[in-house]
């Protein structure tokens, strides 16, 4: 297989085909990402009106929701409301990220084979192609998902038990007694841990990549050939299977690019942070004043925010350019496969 042909070839149709861009980054967005934030309490004010009962009940007359203070009847309403109201936006967000993501899933994989069999593709046919696929590459991926979770119980479970194998003797070492059984119980435990936990990362890789490897080829049994489900996922197996050795190395390759932007990124964002903390420290110190740089931190932080968006859909471009012109390649090597029935 023309492993560096392909790669060129992905490099190529990522920069000259921009277009694509767009559904990258939505993948970028909607692909996962997650975010939480707490809030801080007021405890110290508390205190400093806990012992003051007439500032508590000058404060219950400003309330409006009269002099006797807060009326929970009239509150709990407005909670529950509010609740409703944001479990009715989360529910409404989580469908739109659904539609977009695997829409854009799609879209992508049509407009790289689009290129390689017109030499163009367009936003709207692209679009079209991922639209008219999504729920079928939801699901598989669905059907994957919770197919991986069947599998990774028995492992956890394994874990457990090594991890308890691991434990139990070093607690025994330890404790029969002399500082040189506690050091000996030490080593054992660093030792066999070192040991397992390469055992723990070496299944998690081969599970990952299996699945990975499933997914990415049913997919494009679904978007380009129009196979259903269950044909997709059965077809993608048996591609795999047929040509394991050029699917893994794809696959390895792909592993060692990621490794190599993440650690190309790694020391980029401490720098940038570095400069911005202090670019910041030094407007604090000249105006003696959070404001500005609080002010000056927004534009800087949104800007940042679409570079590294931006980065990160132009290589879900990549990669998806990437395993589309592989699955195009085993293809068209591949003999006619005998298929079930469409889902």
């Amino acid at each position: 297989m023309p492993y560096g042909s392909i790669l060129r070839r992905a490099l190529d149709i990522t920069w000259r085909h921009k277009i694509l861009w767009v559904f990258g980054v939505i993948l970028a967005v909607f692909g996962g990402a997650s975010g939480a934030g707490g809030g801080g309490g007021g405890g110290q004010s508390g205190a400093q009106f806990s012992g003051d009962s007439a500032r508590w009940e000058e404060f219950g007359r400003a309330l409006p929701f009269g002099t006797r203070g807060i009326e929970w009847e009239a509150i709990i309403p407005i909670i529950v409301g509010a609740g409703l109201l944001a479990l009715l936006l989360g529910l409404i967000f989580l469908i739109v990220s659904v539609i977009a993501r695997y829409t854009s899933y799609g879209a992508l994989i049509a407009g790289v084979d689009e290129v390689e069999r017109t030499g163009d593709t367009r936003f709207n046919s692209a679009l079209r192609a991922g639209w008219s696929r999504f729920v079928q590459v939801f699901i598989i991926d669905l059907l994957l998902g919770i197919a991986g979770f069947i599998i990774a119980l028995p492992i956890i479970v394994v874990i457990l038990v090594g991890l308890g194998l691991v434990i139990g003797p070093a607690i025994a070492i330890g404790a029969s007694g002399g500082e040189g059984a506690v050091v000996a119980g030490i080593l054992w435990g660093v030792l066999t841990f070192l040991i397992w936990l390469v055992v723990i990362v070496a299944l998690a890789a081969v599970v990952g990549a299996a699945f990975s490897i499933l997914r990415e080829y049913a997919m494009r049994f679904s978007v380009l050939e129009g196979r259903g489900i269950f044909e997709s996922i059965g077809d993608a197996f048996r591609l795999a299977i047929a040509r394991l050795g050029p699917t893994l190395l794809i696959w390895l390759i792909l592993a060692g690019i990621g490794l190599l932007v993440g650690l190309v990124l790694i020391p980029v964002v401490l720098v940038g942070a570095g400069v911005a903390a202090a670019l910041f420290a030094l407007l604090y110190a000249l105006f003696e004043s959070w404001l500005l740089p609080a002010v000056l931190a927004v534009p800087v932080v949104l800007v940042l925010g679409a570079l590294v968006t931006l980065g990160s859909g132009i290589y879900q471009t990549f990669i998806s350019a990437v395993w589309t012109l592989t699955f195009r390649e085993l293809r068209e090597q591949e003999a006619p496969m005998v298929t079930g029935p469409s889902v």
